[in-house]
């Protein structure tokens, strides 16, 4: 019997999509590239209090707390901006690049310092920032940023 130069090529390249299409459908038909797999990034917590304080100002120090919830090593580019309201658009007190690869469970404090007037309430904000189509990668979007008023009324 004659064998065919192109059957036994031909058995492996059909095995090998077969392969692939069994494991797309069990991955919901969603298949990520490895820089996507899912993390957390969130802001964990929040605090503003005050430093010291003159006649007509005073100065706060804000920190923020980031922290990668899992599952897997974060592989995103991502910055925490430390902001306040301003007349037309939020004043970015700090900006920090958070490292690319975090850790499940590690944390990053940031710290910035403002000065307010004495006799206003201010809103403070810790927002997470991605960079490109990293943000796809974060699994809950919605712990990406906190808010704080200072001095609480």
């Amino acid at each position: 019997m004659h064998k065919n130069p192109w059957l036994q090529p031909g058995a492996i390249v059909a095995g090998a999509v077969a392969g692939l299409l069994v494991f797309i459908a069990t991955a919901g038909g969603e298949v990520r590239p490895a820089s996507q797999v899912p993390f957390d990034l969130a802001v964990q917590e929040m605090n503003v209090k005050q430093i010291s304080s003159r006649p007509m100002f005073r100065t706060v120090e804000i920190t923020c707390v980031v922290e990668n919830r899992g599952p897997r090593t974060s592989s995103a580019t991502a910055w925490l901006l430390i902001s306040r309201p301003n007349d037309a658009a939020p004043l970015v007190l700090k900006e920090f690049a958070l490292p690319k690869h975090m850790e499940p469970d590690e944390k990053v404090q940031v710290r910035s310092q403002a000065f307010s007037w004495v006799a206003s309430s201010v809103p403070y904000r810790c927002e997470i920032e991605f960079g490109g189509a990293d943000l796809a990668g974060d699994a809950d979007r919605s712990n990406d940023s906190a808010e704080f008023s200072f001095p609480k009324i």
